[in-house]
């Protein structure tokens, strides 16, 4: 990681993800109390993370149709092993009604994570199918109306990905909703079929508008 440059008071850093963390790169910008942008790129998302006093106000995808909190983009940036980054001194930096703390993010981040690892414990991947269960978990199930369309779409086997497609959802909201829905005790997670494409591609951080909820 490059660090101050010499015999000058501007803080310079770049460097790989897989050799220092975001959340580093954060708590040093936020000692230092800087202003600037802060580049990030990864498998699964890259845009700008815009801090001022050392405290973060904005994120811009690199994507201008993403609407993304800072607590999300920097999960999505931090899912994957590779990555790189790259720190520039800026004071046209974006205003915020109430700048987010970097220790406060830091943990909002850590927080998705531990969540996303449990819905993996549940869903193991995408490219696993989603299918009705042979028998129900006792006599009668009672489910929300908003729920039907999803139980009939898994009744086609579906994968995961598909199933969240199907409903616009991206990859997170599309796992919770599946681990929502096997906790109903309808339908079950099936391996992958030999027939299905390699690995899906990285997560899709992109909000749509509001859809019918899967569960």
């Amino acid at each position: 990681m490059a660090g101050p440059c010499d015999g000058g008071e501007d803080l310079a850093l770049q460097g790989t993800l897989d050799a220092v963390t975001v959340a580093d790169v954060l708590r040093l910008l936020a000692v230092t109390t800087k202003t600037g942008r802060l580049q990030l790129e990864s498998d699964a998302a890259r845009g700008v993370v815009w801090v001022r006093e050392g405290k973060v106000t904005a994120v811009s995808p690199a994507d201008p149709r993403q609407e993304i909190s800072p607590v999300e983009f920097l999960f999505w940036v931090t899912v994957s092993d590779d990555g790189w980054f790259e720190f520039d001194v800026e004071d046209d930096v974006p205003a915020a009604a109430e700048p987010i703390d970097v220790e406060t993010l830091v943990g909002s981040v850590e927080a998705l994570a531990r969540e996303w690892d449990e819905l993996h414990r549940v869903v193991p991947s995408l490219g696993h199918r989603v299918g009705l269960v042979e028998h129900l978990p006792g006599p009668s199930v009672t489910i929300d109306a908003a729920v039907w369309p999803a139980v009939r779409a898994a009744a086609s086997e579906p994968q995961v990905q598909d199933l969240g497609s199907r409903f616009g959802l991206g990859d997170l909201d599309t796992l919770r909703a599946v681990r929502d829905l096997v906790s109903t005790g309808i339908v079950e997670i099936r391996p992958p079929s030999q027939d299905d494409p390699g690995p899906p591609p990285p997560p899709r951080p992109l909000r749509t508008p509001p859809v019918p909820a899967l569960g």
